[in-house]
């Protein structure tokens, strides 16, 4: 006998993911910390993208990570979270009921403490890896079937029956109802009660709208329908703004986010902006972001309004600087191996010249090392020196010798600064300028067998340089005797500084004189020749007014003139270079610009960029937008940001976007690789 069906069978709809966290002890470690995961999709209702998020929380929830999940779909799910141990034991249980419209939301706040995750006693993380595991399941759904209701309402559209009022559009008349327009929109509400010809039934002229746009506002004030939306969706949102429809403002934008492409996202990042929509305006950036090489080259990018490229530059390096800081090469290490060291030293040979290398990290010119014995008559001994040539102070270098064993033997920095060739004798007169030096162990601990630094009599040396300023102004050794003869010249005229003898003309700033020879300042300058040539006071005088500068500005000014010198330039430098411009003295002014380039700050670099623009200074204006490129995740946080000129914001925005193109196919290139090497492995086994 067989018996019939008893109940009903409801399908459980739900799926389950694991997210994975690779290096999380250095990934979420302070406060304001975000992590999120790759988009994911499921199987139930709609196929839509999913992320989730990991925050380290801020003030009133600080220490503690809570989870958050972003879906793409309008539905009712249940979510629970769970982690679990090394030894499969579940330490976090959690669900909740996630109900709401599409890209809402959910998640739980104070989800697990950050201590508890990291401390190794409860062995959360293997090898540094967070595994969170997740599931979806979709409860019941069922509405109730409105359609009769809604296909009467639509059907009044066409109904000239009882209507009251007339809207016309592009000269075009659409019949509809005073009761039903004011009850769904505040704006025709207003329009119907005011004392107007409209209330008085003559035609409701309606601006700004086309006509088509019009039918499809009216059908959804009726309906909460719309037809061929997508082809429209951009003048209705903005006619449902104009009409208070934030129904129709809200489908506008869930339909404009659903069709969101790099082809556009510029205008739909407008209009988001333009009408407050908040969501739309957030993925739209999002899109940008992630195609920002693409879209900043588009005409359109430079349509968007400057407050709208301002905080796609501050999204842009929040979510991306930490990416590019780490492929942005600060150093460079090298293994210098000498062979047969003990050998050639005893054959007389008192320094060893090394090949010459260039690092990669922007310095235009060969490094060289040499490694010297000097004798110490303080300790009677020999010491090993070695010695860079090329680099240019304002780098730091490390040294460090080892042993045949690897261990460190020889581990300092070498010292900063500059030796005369007074004590290095002939040797280095080859040579480009000397740069660092290091005195390490005296000779008789290098060739000590018991020490173990000659490895079958090859010492190696380590060297790893920082740079600190990749801007190096080296000299060519052609160059070494013309330049003294021009120090000697320098000399001579520094001498003639505020010299009152022989002096003919007195600038007068401030109310402080300064004496000066007419010949010198009209030989070194355009603009005090043109002064002295021309019939005017001063020249019959002897005495020129210097205004709108500084007394101490123009002593600077004077004595470069008279010796290409400035003292504590950096102090004056802007009001310098000003002067300079001022009086066409060309090298004082690419003095200062190259001085700011080299001192630029959070605090001065707005500064420098309006001085530059003023100035025209190219290569301190490339310095800036440098400055801002590494600096843009702090820079973008500041106050003076606001005053950074657009076009810059721009310029460095599309340098941001193209540095993270390049790191992105540099990803690609080696999850190519790593895939080609699995796949090599498993046949190999």
């Amino acid at each position: 006998m067989t018996s019939g069906d008893v109940g009903t069978i409801k399908a459980i709809k739900s799926c389950k993911f694991k997210w994975e966290i690779h290096n999380f002890s250095s990934r979420c470690k302070k406060d304001g910390d975000v992590l999120k995961s790759p988009k994911f999709r499921t199987n139930i209702s709609v196929i839509s993208d999913i992320g989730c998020s990991l925050y380290c929380e801020e003030k009133d929830n600080k220490d503690y990570l809570s989870i958050l999940l972003l879906a793409n779909f309008e539905i009712k799910v249940v979510v629970s979270f769970k982690i679990f141990t090394n030894n499969g034991d579940l330490v976090v249980d959690q669900t909740l009921d996630a109900h709401g419209s599409r890209y809402t939301r959910w998640g739980r706040v104070k989800f697990i403490t950050l201590d508890f995750v990291v401390n190794p006693l409860n062995d959360v993380l293997n090898n540094d890896k967070l595994t969170i595991e997740f599931e979806i399941t979709e409860t019941d759904n069922e509405t109730e079937d409105k359609g009769d209701v809604v296909d009467d309402y639509e059907a009044l559209l066409s109904d000239d029956k009882f209507s009251d009022v007339s809207l016309v559009a592009e000269g075009k008349t659409l019949k509809a109802h005073k009761c039903i327009l004011a009850k769904r929109s505040s704006v025709f509400a207003t329009m119907f009660d005011t004392d107007m010809k409209e209330k008085q039934g003559e035609p409701v002229e309606i601006e700004d709208v086309k006509y088509d746009v019009l039918v499809e506002l009216i059908r959804f004030i009726y309906s909460g329908r719309v037809n061929n939306i997508v082809a429209i969706v951009d003048q209705l949102a903005i006619a449902a703004e104009k009409y208070a429809l934030d129904g129709l403002k809200k489908m506008c934008e869930r339909i404009m986010r659903t069709n969101l492409s790099i082809n556009n996202v510029i205008g739909c990042l407008q209009l988001a902006d333009r009408l407050r929509m908040d969501e739309l305006k957030a993925e739209a950036i999002e899109l940008l972001l992630d195609n920002a090489s693409d879209v900043s080259e588009k005409p359109e990018f430079d349509l968007l309004s400057d407050d709208i490229v301002r905080k796609v530059f501050r999204c842009l390096a929040k979510k991306k600087m930490s990416e590019v800081e780490q492929f942005y090469v600060t150093s460079y290490t090298l293994k210098w191996e000498i062979e047969n060291f003990y050998k050639r030293h005893m054959e007389q040979e008192i320094y060893f010249q090394s090949p010459a290398f260039r690092p990669n990290f922007g310095i235009d010119r060969d490094i060289r090392c040499l490694l010297i014995t000097f004798y110490c008559e303080d300790k009677s001994e020999h010491y090993l020196n070695l010695v860079l040539f090329g680099l240019g102070v304002e780098n730091e270098v490390h040294l460090k010798i080892f042993n045949s064993k690897g261990e460190v033997v020889v581990n300092q920095n070498l010292l900063d600064k500059q030796i005369g060739v007074s004590k290095l004798g002939k040797i280095f007169t080859d040579f480009e300028q000397i740069s660092t030096y290091a005195e390490f162990y005296f000779q008789n601990f290098t060739f000590d067998p018991v020490n173990d630094m000659l490895n079958d009599d090859k010492l190696t040396v380590e060297l790893e340089i920082t740079v600190k300023n990749n801007k190096t102004n080296l000299q060519k050794p052609e160059n070494l005797e013309a330049e003294k003869r021009e120090n000697d010249i320098v000399e001579a005229l520094s001498a003639l500084f505020n010299d009152d003898k022989y002096s003919d003309v007195t600038l007068v700033a401030e109310g402080r004189a300064l004496k000066a020879h007419k010949c010198i300042l009209a030989k070194r300058n355009s603009v005090f020749a043109a002064m002295f040539d021309i019939d005017m006071k001063e020249k019959q005088k002897n005495t020129v007014e210097i205004e709108d500068m500084k007394y101490d500005v123009l002593v600077e000014l004077i004595r470069f003139i008279y010796t290409e010198k400035v003292n504590n330039i950096v102090a004056i430098v802007d009001e310098l270079a000003i002067a300079a411009d001022q009086y066409a003295v060309d090298s004082l002014k690419k003095m200062c610009e190259k001085t700011m380039g080299e001192n630029l700050s959070l605090e001065n670099f707005v500064g420098c960029l309006h001085l530059a623009d003023k100035l025209h200074m190219n290569q301190l204006k490339q310095d800036v937008i440098m400055f801002i490129f590494k600096n843009a995740s702090d820079i973008s946080d500041k106050p003076e940001f606001d005053s950074v000129p657009d076009d810059i914001v721009r310029q460095v925005f599309r340098c941001l976007a193209k540095k993270i193109e390049e790191i992105d196919d540099t990803h690609k290139q080696c999850r190519k690789q790593l895939k080609k090497f699995c796949c090599l492995a498993r046949k190999k086994n």
